[in-house]
């Protein structure tokens, strides 16, 4: 019976340990200054005709400046601004690119080589 409930407790652990984790099916970022009706009515709380008074706000403004601007648009609240605010942006998406390292293991030659000596000089035949 203890066995059964560390095998438990380890699952659970692990649950939590990997829900932290971005996973391959989380959804996309939705651009506001670019993304259509359809697409922002994805949002949690937002309908087809709430997504249109989106695009209308950008459009009579001139695109959003930050996230908080949705909180202007009649509806809109704060909890709903919360709950979708990891799913916006008003920019471009950039994929972030980390520089080569340089301590990166490189292929190895694994040609035979000519047989040396200690001192590092070829052996005369």
């Amino acid at each position: 019976m203890n066995l059964l409930k560390v095998l438990l407790y380890s699952l659970v652990f692990a649950g939590f340990a990997n829900a932290s984790e971005p996973s391959a099916t989380s959804p996309a970022l939705i651009n506001i200054n670019t993304a259509d009706a359809a697409t922002l009515a994805t949002l949690t709380g937002i309908n087809i005709r709430k997504a249109e008074d989106i695009i209308k706000y950008r459009e009579a403004n001139k695109g959003f400046k930050t996230i908080d601007e949705l909180g202007n648009i009649h509806g809109i609240g704060k909890k709903t601004l919360e709950t979708n605010r990891a799913r916006l942006t008003v920019g471009e998406v950039k994929t972030v690119v980390k520089p080569a390292d340089s301590n990166v293991a490189k292929p190895v030659d694994n040609k035979p080589s000519a047989p040396s000596t200690a001192n590092g000089l070829m052996p005369k035949m």
